[in-house]
């Protein structure tokens, strides 16, 4: 996915510039605090890719896997 809403800002981003911005500080407070734009039918909870890594050639937004994580956020429907 190219575009997500973040949970902690509740900005609508594309990848490009949610990893600009995670390149510079944590205001995202971390890689999978997105959600899917359609939060009425979908709102799954997204993961940015290479999130904070400045070398990172890709970014896109996937379906956050919770199992074997520790970062285990609820959902918040916005």
């Amino acid at each position: 996915m190219e575009i997500a809403r973040s949970i902690v800002t509740k900005e609508i981003l594309n990848a490009k510039v949610a990893w600009e911005i995670s390149c510079q500080d944590n205001t995202l407070e971390g890689r999978s605090m997105f959600i899917c734009l359609d939060d009425e039918h979908c709102g799954i909870q997204l993961t940015l890719t290479n999130y904070g890594d400045e070398n990172g050639l890709r970014k896109y937004f996937k379906r956050h896997n919770i199992e074997g994580t520790s970062n285990n956020y609820q959902l918040i429907h916005l």
